[in-house]
């Protein structure tokens, strides 16, 4: 058996919070095989852990076998005048691929800049920003199911991919017993395009100038720097990105928030109606730069929940909660936590 470490997972997330528990680093296909014939032979749960960006976990995990995905590498699978499909492993960082991408001048991904993780955990998130999501580019995914102990290729359509959530999600829910993680993803293949395909539908980049030839290194940078402005360096301010997602809500609900608040922004959407989540927390649970304790939402995005020190786990749920319970109270919308908690 290859070697297990005792970890402190608050070492392992980007908002610092969690407990002792045994970690396996898998770096090939063989690494993979032998730590979940292991975990099934002796029925630990395990969690599927690539960058730690989108969970935290509870103090008490001593029960728990972290496999930390550390397949790297990216290559290109097909190419011709218009297209490029390249192939990225899961433990590459999926900001460094997308580098990679806008400098060979490739369209598809840049607007996706700085989104943290690995490739690895961009399909079961179905990562989305600036009006662009994976689903737009993805080619396929090729995964490692744990029941029949085989690697399947899903296309895109069998990901299915939706707002925050994939097959992935679906079949792997956070903080079962081994046996429901079904899939681990080894690598993705996804289409660029070479020719000019830039989407510039969200803010800021809808008010660039459309008679200017932009490059996708250009987009990129324009990204970064709006994000740099709105999510702190979890390395100075511990956060997970937004931990809320935008609630969809049905034409009922969306005509009863707007008689209350017509100001309230609700974008039109094919599952419904979305609401900024950030907007809500500002303005209906008023909780935009409050702090409790060692928690608290980010000044200037009221998305990002700080852990300011030594917050824990308890504390964590305790803040968000009150945040669900105080928008529901208010509006009937329930918001969902989009980070994992893994107890």
């Amino acid at each position: 058996m290859m070697p297990i470490e005792k970890v402190n997972m608050r070492d392992y997330t980007s908002l610092r919070i969690g407990g002792v528990c045994d970690m396996v680093r898998v770096r090939s296909l063989d690494d993979l095989s032998e730590v979940t014939k292991f975990s099934k032979n002796n029925k630990t749960r395990i969690f599927i852990l690539g960058h730690g960006t989108n969970s935290y976990f509870s103090e008490n995990i001593n029960d728990l076998l972290v496999i930390k995905i550390e397949i790297k590498g990216i290559k290109i699978i097909e190419e011709n005048n218009e297209s490029v499909i390249i192939k990225a492993y899961s433990g590459e960082i999926w900001d460094d691929v997308v580098r990679y991408t806008t400098e060979k001048g490739w369209w598809g991904i840049e607007n996706l800049s700085w989104v943290p993780g690995t490739c690895g955990a961009g399909p079961v998130q179905n990562i989305g920003a600036y009006g662009t999501e994976l689903s737009d580019t993805l080619v396929s995914v090729e995964a490692y199911n744990r029941e029949s102990n085989q690697i399947e290729i899903l296309n895109n359509k069998a990901c299915e991919l939706g707002y925050r959530d994939s097959v992935f999600k679906k079949h792997n829910p956070v903080g079962d017993s081994g046996e429901s993680n079904k899939y681990i993803i080894l690598s993705i293949n996804i289409k660029l395009s070479k020719l000019y395909k830039p989407t510039l539908t969200y803010a800021p980049l809808n008010s660039l100038d459309q008679s200017i030839i932009y490059t996708p290194k250009e987009i990129r940078d324009i990204v970064i720097q709006t994000r740099k402005s709105k999510i702190p360096d979890y390395n100075i301010l511990p956060n997970a990105g937004s931990f809320f997602k935008n609630p969809i809500i049905n034409k009922d609900l969306k005509e009863r928030v707007i008689a209350k608040y017509p100001q309230i922004p609700i974008y039109e959407n094919g599952e419904g109606y979305k609401i900024p989540a950030a907007w809500l927390i500002e303005h209906i649970s008023k909780m935009k730069g409050v702090r409790t304790g060692d928690v608290g939402t980010y000044q200037m995005q009221p998305l990002i929940i700080i852990n300011y020190d030594r917050a824990e786990s308890r504390e964590i749920l305790d803040f968000t909660s009150r945040i669900i319970d105080i928008i529901k109270h208010e509006t009937g919308i329930v918001l969902e936590r989009e980070v994992n908690y893994v107890e």
